[in-house]
């Protein structure tokens, strides 16, 4: 057996072909969603996890001092296998290692105009940077939500009420104090403030009477419009970014600012996957799938491997080959057709080794009384040499006889292969046998009007003639001899009863064998070579027919013929 070509392999090419069919399906799905490319992908869900690592990074540089953000960009370095910088929208660098920015990064970066951060000022700075007469209390106001992960905390601008914005909420420290009703135009005292508990920065506003912070909640797909994947071919590298709002402890006003990773190989680091944690899911659920389906495909391995053994023993010879178990299922059928198949060829070349013994031992018995004759004619008298000389005559008569009968029943065993099947009309033929033998016996014919098989005519006269032959042998003087055809179906079923003494039950299921003869019958003057019914056998199956005898009742034999009907 080639191990290329076994179930096993095929069963492990079929899951593999299904795991790649559904990935090809996700990915086309995916693309449909998304769009293609880096882009894409960072739109997608799987872009959330470049949020989490900048808001985790952000939760740092916040809780650290400013000198020390280059310290903490470097943990993340080791951690996630990249190099990390942060720059603001005005292209400054916060944080990292130096970094002359690449034009096409550099256009990510900057591609803000003025007014569009969080503030007053150009660029959304906070105080000093408004319009002129804006003294320092006019804190940052509302700019593009975008610039937050989280949101934007706006009070305190005169003539700026966000009660009825969408996505705005307001939020409560518990140990704070009630909160009082807001006011379009607020007192001045008003400071910049953030929650240090939060994972990200947020930008409050706190009175020093009022404790109420109101917040403004972006749509979440305003997370994935902070994203962008830039690759460089000098130096060879992708950037990949997103947006992030910091906060200088020396300043009361937010940095909207750019987290940037740097990488030589997006697939040689965790940044946007896990890559050790997808080829775990993939091999699990490889090693699942195999698990489930290896029991299965055992047990049919198992039952072709042994079918596969019995019927090169069969092959071989060794008849006696079974297939032993009690599966229920198609492969189960199929091994009870084995051993049927088996047995039947058992019993098939059993007889034909029984047929080559009768054919020794009856062509043996009149070749030795033919020795004998020879013998007593060469020491016999000149007037017994007559006598002599009929006796050898009779033997070689019937050894002629003999492989008459053989020769006819090879022939109908071979006839099915090389003849064409026709329409035969069973009238014509009954018509001849009838004034063949009416003279030996009495014969009453009572056929279907349309009586016409499909078979071939020699077979069929031979076949009908040798039973007719029998009958007269066995019962001639007792009755009748009655032949019927009538239609069953697709089918014509002729019918032979005799009113003879019939045979012993026990030796029906050997009748049409080769030289088989009932034992009161197995002698020159009542029986003959057994062939008589081996041949009907023989011819009516060439014919596609069935032969089935059977006792009557009342006493006889009775021969049905079954054969294929043709209108």
């Amino acid at each position: 057996m080639k191990i290329a070509h076994s179930l096993y392999m095929q069963t492990l090419s079929m899951v593999l072909f299904y795991l790649m069919t559904l990935c090809i399906i996700v990915f086309i799905c995916f693309n449909a969603q998304f769009g293609i490319g880096w882009e894409a992908l960072l739109k997608s869900p799987f872009g959330d996890r470049v949020d989490t690592i900048a808001d985790a990074i952000s939760s740092n540089l916040q809780a650290a001092d400013r000198k020390n953000w280059t310290d903490v960009l470097k943990n993340f370095d080791k951690l996630y296998g990249v190099k990390f910088y942060v720059f603001s929208v005005q292209g400054e660098q916060l944080a990292g290692p130096a970094l002359a920015l690449p034009k096409a990064l550099a256009d990510k970066v900057l591609e803000f105009p003025p007014g569009m951060g969080p503030g007053l000022g150009p660029h959304g700075m906070g105080p000093g940077l408004g319009p002129p007469g804006m003294g320092p209390e006019m804190g940052p106001g509302m700019g593009p939500p975008e610039f937050s992960h989280h949101g934007m905390i706006g009070m305190g601008q005169p003539g700026l009420n966000l009660e009825g914005a969408p996505h705005f909420q307001t939020r409560l420290d518990d140990h704070w104090p009630p909160p009082i009703p807001f006011h379009h135009s607020a007192p001045s005292g008003f400071r910049a403030t953030f929650e240090p508990g939060e994972p990200g920065p947020v930008i409050g506003f706190q009175h020093t009477n009022a404790r109420e912070i109101r917040t403004f909640h972006p749509h979440p797909f305003m997370h994935a419009q902070g994203r962008f994947i830039v690759h460089t071919d000098n130096p060879d590298t992708f950037f990949v970014g997103t947006k992030v709002m910091l906060f200088d402890t020396r300043h009361f006003h937010p940095i909207p600012s750019f987290v940037i990773a740097d990488t030589n190989n997006i697939w040689q680091n965790t940044l946007l996957f896990d890559f050790r944690f997808l080829l775990f899911t993939a091999s699990l659920i490889l090693v699942l799938s195999l698990l489930f389906w290896w029991p299965f495909v055992h047990q049919i391995a198992r039952s072709v491997g042994e079918l596969t053994a019995v019927t090169q023993k069969i092959a071989d010879g060794k008849f006696d080959a079974r297939i032993k178990g009690n599966r229920q299922d198609e492969l189960g059928r199929l091994g009870d057709a084995v051993n049927i198949m088996a047995e039947k060829l058992n019993e098939y070349v059993f007889a034909q080794k029984r047929f080559l013994a009768d054919v020794s031992h009856e062509l043996f018995s009149p070749l030795a009384r033919l020795h004998m004759a020879l013998e007593l004619l060469e020491s016999c008298k000149p007037e017994d040499s007559s006598r002599h000389f009929k006796e050898i005559n009779e033997e070689i008569d019937e050894m002629k006889s003999l492989i008459t009968e053989l020769l006819a029943y090879a022939k109908a065993g071979l006839v099915q292969s090389e003849k064409q099947l026709v329409k035969v009309d069973l009238k014509p033929i009954f018509e001849d046998l009838i004034s063949k033998f009416s003279d030996q016996m009495d014969i009453k014919v009572t056929l279907d009007p349309v009586s016409t098989v499909e078979g071939d005519a020699t077979l069929l006269s031979r076949s009908l003639s040798n039973i007719i032959r029998n009958s007269i042998r066995y019962a001639g003087e007792a009755g009748p001899l009655t032949i019927q055809s009538r239609r069953e179906g697709t089918d014509l079923l002729v019918s032979i009863c005799d009113c003879g003494p019939g045979v012993p039950d026990e030796t029906l299921k050997f009748l049409g064998q080769p030289f088989f003869r009932p034992e009161f019958s197995r002698n020159r003057n009542s029986g003959g070579f057994g062939m008589g019914l081996a041949i009907v056998k023989s011819c009516i199956e060439a014919c596609n027919g069935t032969v089935m005898l059977s006792n009557i009742a009342t006493g006889g034999l009775s021969v049905q013929i079954r054969l294929k009907s043709l209108v």
